[in-house]
């Protein structure tokens, strides 16, 4: 397909664990080309699953995690990953960013340059 009359096909879902909801995520990027996701609730060791869930996509993800406590209290939380077609965004880069919360990637495309980022962004429910 001819690149330059592509339309971008970006999906967003709130997985819920994308352990628990994998299935639903490779559905979807049946019919994406990329996708932000939030509440992963995966462990810092555990980010690389990104990686199997769609062997057509690329990603990029980031545990909320702490685990210098040493043992998780209650189950895990957070957690955000950009998944892009491989074939279709070749020239992708990761954009650096501080906070666990949000990951960011900029993609080459055609004669354009894009930002995409994917936000958890909770309520505090000491304000509701």
């Amino acid at each position: 397909m001819d690149n330059t009359s592509r339309n971008m096909k970006f999906t967003t879902f709130n997985c819920k664990s994308i352990t628990k909801s994998a299935d639903c995520v490779r559905d979807l990027c049946d019919n994406c080309d990329i996708m932000a996701l939030q509440e992963t609730w995966l462990l810092p060791h555990d980010v690389a699953y990104l990686g199997s869930l769609h062997s057509d996509f690329a990603y990029t993800g980031k545990s909320a995690v702490d685990t210098t406590a040493g043992c998780l209290l209650r189950r895990p939380c957070g957690g955000v990953a950009l998944l892009w077609r491989k074939s279709i965004y070749q020239t992708v880069t990761v954009v650096s960013c501080n906070s666990d919360r949000l990951v960011a990637i900029k993609i080459d495309y055609v004669d354009c340059s894009f930002l995409f980022f994917s936000v958890y962004m909770p309520t505090d429910s000491a304000i509701i």
